[in-house]
């Protein structure tokens, strides 16, 4: 469990510290890997099995609330992917010196542009509703506030600790 514990550790004090999304990634991912391992060891030996289960569970709940962490987050990066820059705001001078051609192309690269956004946009609203189903069953306090939310997953892997620390 030492792994485990390490791992979760690092994950909650680089969030802390600002890691970046893809670091906290690879950090989620190694907790969820030393999580795997423990428990695949576990399943091997029934006696150790019975033993680690509280454990497991506790730090199973954690990992699971870091993972809503991350959907949370990867959820407002990929929103503010969607809104992209601001369209350029043509002058009237710049418009009424232009081709009408010109005119054309600045019309259909404006157009396209709103186009991806609406599209990334309407399946982004898809993905917040399963977000939020999400968050009501891991963080039903937080009401989608990602604070809380950190806050929640951060409680949980106290609790996992604690027992850890008890055996």
């Amino acid at each position: 469990m030492e792994p485990v514990y390490r791992s979760a550790r690092l994950l909650r004090e680089q969030l802390k510290a600002g890691a970046s999304l893809g670091e906290f990634s690879r950090l989620r991912g190694n907790f969820a890997a030393e999580l795997s391992i423990v428990r695949d060891r576990a399943q091997a030996k029934p006696e150790t099995a019975e033993l680690l289960r509280p454990y497991l569970l506790a730090y199973g709940s954690a990992l699971e609330a870091y993972a809503l962490v991350g959907e949370v987050w990867e959820y407002s990066a990929s929103m503010d992917a969607c809104t992209g820059p601001e369209p350029a705001d043509h002058t009237k001078a710049e418009l009424d010196g232009a081709s009408i051609a010109e005119k054309k192309a600045i019309v259909e690269a404006e157009t396209t542009s709103l186009d991806r956004s609406l599209q990334c946009i309407q399946s982004a609203e898809k993905a917040s509703k399963a977000l939020d189903a999400r968050s009501k069953q891991l963080a039903p306090q937080c009401g989608g506030g990602f604070d809380c939310i950190i806050k929640n997953a951060d409680g949980r892997l106290t609790a996992a600790d604690r027992l850890f620390a008890q055996r």
